[in-house]
């Protein structure tokens, strides 16, 4: 998988231009954020696994991710930003 990060925060999700198929990913150890719009608009996502360190969600990390279902492994020490898509209600 793809991953542009910066100090601990995913700032974006190369993969799906290059198969807009994938539809499960799986957070790096390492990341304690995943940044604004990160996985902005991947239509085909489905189930997402996040590391154990992560701490923040920022707003819109995963806007317009429709099918987006699953959320595995949800740390404890956690932090949403407004995860949620104004304009459809979800996440």
């Amino acid at each position: 998988m793809s991953f542009e990060i910066k100090d601990g925060v995913l700032v974006r999700c190369n993969d799906w231009s290059e198969d807009p198929r994938i539809t499960e990913y799986t957070i790096p150890d390492g990341v304690t954020t995943i940044g604004k719009y990160a996985f902005l608009q991947h239509l085909y996502i489905t189930k997402i696994t996040l590391p154990e360190g992560l701490v923040s969600i920022e707003q819109g990390a995963f806007e317009r991710c429709a099918e987006l279902r699953t959320i595995n492994r949800l740390p404890r020490k956690l932090t949403l930003q407004f995860i949620v898509d104004d304009s459809t209600n979800q996440i």
